[in-house]
């Protein structure tokens, strides 16, 4: 178990106890206070392997981009909490924000929960209340946003802004994915689960109604956008 309780404030890959960690798990670590920095700024990490069990409650200021409560870019995430406010506000060559209430950027989650808000004022992509891009063949399950989320770009989306795989690798699945929280952006491609899903495959879908003998996506919560807007 690790706990952190200082203000950090540094440039690129910062984080609540480490800047940049790429082998073995974070594991219980909990922060608390205000990391600000400029890209790849997390709670926990500025960019993780693995993170478990980990949580934040502090803010996270990117001035640049690849942010997220808990890391701007992470391996996987298992029952990871955030809620503190997540913001950032630059772009990379690309012009992608990477911006979510847990990672910026990631590859797995699952059993994980957002509930601060995720903002940006400026016209960047991928923002989620989960994680701004997701890339991953494996399953996704129980994981939550009940936080607002706001933004000025693409691909927006409560839980997840874009969804992304290996195309030579099997589909894969969105199980007991909630959102509660609403989505709001000035951009294209917006959605109260997804702002965008490549060769996605969801268990089933019911809006704003849990059935427990199935897997299902909940999005409850207003979306505003201005093209290709979904509830889901």
């Amino acid at each position: 178990v690790c706990v952190s309780s200082a203000d950090v404030v540094g440039r690129d890959y910062v984080g609540g106890y480490v800047g940049l960690t790429t082998n073995g798990a974070m594991t219980s670590c909990s922060y608390g206070n205000t990391v600000e920095g400029v890209s790849y700024v997390g709670g926990i990490a500025g960019r993780a392997g693995p993170l478990d069990d980990c949580t934040n409650s502090g803010t996270v200021k990117a001035s640049g981009h690849h942010a997220g409560g808990l890391a701007g870019y992470c391996m996987s995430m298992d029952g990871c909490v955030n809620s503190g406010a997540v913001s950032a506000r630059g772009l990379d060559s690309q012009g992608g924000l990477y911006l979510g209430g847990l990672a910026g950027y990631s590859h797995s989650v699952s059993y994980s929960t957002n509930s601060g808000t995720v903002s940006t004022t400026v016209k960047g992509s991928y923002v989620g209340g989960i994680s701004g891009y997701l890339y991953s063949d494996s399953i996704m399950s129980v994981v939550t946003n009940t936080s607002d989320i706001t933004s000025q770009g693409d691909y927006v989306g409560g839980l997840f802004g874009y969804v992304d795989k290996d195309q030579e690798r099997a589909d894969y699945t969105i199980s007991q994915a909630n959102n509660s929280g609403e989505v709001v952006s000035t951009g294209s491609y917006v959605g109260g689960i997804a702002g965008y899903i490549v060769t996605m495959e969801f268990s089933a879908l019911y809006h704003g109604i849990h059935t427990t003998n199935l897997s299902v996506c909940v999005s409850s919560a207003d979306v505003v956008g201005r093209d290709y807007v979904g509830g889901y």
